[in-house]
């Protein structure tokens, strides 16, 4: 599964309360050196999406 597919599924998996598109551009909340923050879903780094994917998914 590339990187574009595994957002895909997040975005897809992730509850509507967090989550949101701010002009345009997707974002989730992540817990980002102790606080919450928006983050765009293509600034994800490769542990929070290996964090976010569906048991079933992970490798």
């Amino acid at each position: 599964m590339n990187r574009e597919q595994q957002l895909k599924l997040i975005w897809q998996n992730t509850h509507k309360d967090f989550k949101g598109v701010y002009e345009g551009v997707k974002t989730i909340m992540v817990c980002r050196q102790g606080a919450t923050t928006l983050v765009a879903l293509d600034n994800l780094t490769e542990k929070e999406i290996a964090d976010r994917l569906p048991k079933e998914v992970r490798s």
